[in-house]
């Protein structure tokens, strides 16, 4: 048996799609030869936002979505094998296949377009795009001789718990016996599983491939365990490479619903003024793309009257029967699991947007509301459900008059709007450590009373503070945070102007 030197083995991840059905996407595959070897592939239906993975006949790859590769001679021709996975949508269409006619002679056996990930030089880690819970996808060992110039011989092994993937032995490719002998065994220590082969005669700067498909059973965001190991011989002590990867995160939307009120007033003959929060983040490893929220409203509130009065993004307002829709189209709320094009803070991945609303008069009985929430294509999330009871002494209440009221459902009165005319509100410094620093300036008429509450991402109420005679244009405030837990704040301002709303992150 040959010795070698130094080794270079690179794992790699890519994910292709389950053989599930997905009647709305129907993605296409030609081969065309256009000479001397030279093969071009049109793939066509592919839509945006979708990632192919090609696997040509001879065990090289690309992930191009139209890629062209050169073959060497074969009288059997090739089949190629294109998979589809549209971004974090777990419902993927199954793969593609071309066949390839004889290939006579050729010139050049290099890919024309060259593959978008480098499978060799330094040992590379690449997550898949879709590697969830119950879905297929590619573990791809490459290894390849850089130091030694006679070729050499080894054995290769690569460990993994069943718990996390299950592989089909049978669905193992191995081309132009790249490697041999594949024996399965159990493993030892903290695998529960192990694959192993022997390959020989690997030349200089000579890559090869094992691809192994796996399904995933790692929940979403747990992490995945696998180590490949490799010597010059399978009975010795091999060299560990161990990798982790882990389940993808699609968009994922935690997020709350509040209401300013604690209480309405029982058996008024009038209606009642209240002002919904709905604040919702991202914390998966994708932008969410569209953002749509639908507000099914109790039979105690009145549809007509519901006004947006503030927000972060804009979105499109409209009210059908006793719904609210606010649809946020091209958000692109990233997430904070993300990394591509860089890492994004939950200041940046979170929102939120206020509505008031009137309620129905002669209220006798608890409010009920909550909202749904879709990220793009994913399932639905909900919201918590709020509740606000009528009770007879109730305090702070406030009344609807006629002008509060819309004369028309698509228009708004954005107190977001008038913030520049009647006061400006601002924090320092956020992010923050210890404290928060806190200045009003009323450009309009001084505001006597107003409150400032600080609630955390689920809507609890941290802080009030009650300002009841505020007779100065400025008003200034310090608030300690030095005992509140690190993460994501709402600071809200309430004036009979209005409330006004500030994401505060504590650090």
């Amino acid at each position: 048996m040959k010795t070698f030197n130094i080794f270079l083995l690179t794992s790699l991840v890519w994910t292709f799609s389950s053989f599930s059905s997905y009647t709305q996407y129907n993605p296409t595959i030609v081969a065309n030869q256009v000479g001397n070897g030279l093969v071009s592939y049109q793939l066509s239906n592919i839509g945006q936002n979708t990632f192919v993975f090609t696997l040509f006949g001879d065990g090289t790859f690309s992930t191009l979505q139209n890629p062209t590769h050169v073959f060497a001679p074969n009288q059997n021709g090739y089949t190629t094998e294109s998979y589809f996975a549209r971004s974090y949508d777990p419902n993927v269409p199954p793969k593609r296949t071309a066949q390839t006619g004889p290939i006579g002679t050729y010139t050049n056996s290099t890919t024309i377009s060259n593959t978008s990930v480098n499978m060799t030089g330094s040992v590379d880690v690449f997550t898949s795009w879709a590697t969830a819970q119950n879905y297929e996808n590619f573990y791809i060992i490459a290894f390849q001789n850089i130091t030694s110039p006679m070729a050499v011989d080894g054995c290769l092994e690569f460990y993994y718990n069943h718990q996390e993937i299950t592989v089909n032995p049978t669905g193992i490719k191995i081309y132009n016996n790249w490697v041999n002998n594949q024996q399965i065994t159990s493993a030892l220590g903290n695998y529960t599983s192990k694959i192993q082969w022997t390959f020989k005669d690997l030349q200089l700067n000579e890559t090869r491939y094992v691809y192994i498909p796996a399904v995933t059973h790692a929940t979403l965001g747990q992490d995945i365990h696998i180590d490949v190991r490799y010597n010059e011989n399978c009975d010795k002590r091999p060299i560990s490479s161990p990798h982790t990867f882990k389940s993808r995160k699609y968009p994922h939307d935690p997020n709350y619903k509040i209401v300013n009120k604690e209480c309405t007033k029982e058996r008024i003959s009038i209606q009642q003024e209240l002002i919904y929060t709905i604040g919702f983040f991202n914390d998966g490893e994708y932008f969410a793309e569209d953002v749509f929220v639908v507000d099914e409203l109790d039979s105690a509130l009145d549809a007509s009257t519901a006004q947006l009065v503030d927000y972060e993004v804009k979105p499109n307002f409209s009210i059908t029967d006793n719904a609210l829709f606010f649809d946020f189209l091209n958000i692109n709320l990233p997430g904070t699991n993300q990394i591509v094009p860089k890492m994004y803070t939950y200041d940046e991945a979170a929102t939120y947007f206020s509505f008031k609303i009137c309620t129905q008069k002669n209220l006798d009985e608890c409010i009920n509301n909550t909202a749904s929430i879709v990220f793009d294509t994913q399932p639905v999330f909900y919201t918590n459900t709020s509740q606000i009871c009528a009770i007879s002494d109730c305090p702070n209440y406030t009344s609807c008059t006629d002008s509060s009221k819309k004369e028309n459902a698509s228009e708004t009165a954005l107190f977001e709007e008038n913030e520049s005319t009647q006061l400006k509100f601002s924090v320092f410094p956020n992010p923050t450590n210890d404290v928060l620093n806190v200045t009003v300036i009323f450009t309009g008429s001084t505001v006597k009373e107003f409150s400032l509450t600080l609630r955390d991402f689920s809507g609890k109420e941290i802080k009030t503070s009650y300002i009841e005679n505020q007779n100065t244009s400025i008003f200034n405030k310090t608030i300690p945070l030095k005992n509140v837990v690190n993460g994501l704040y709402f600071l809200t301002l309430s004036t009979n102007q209005g409330n006004y709303t500030k994401k505060i992150i504590k650090n």
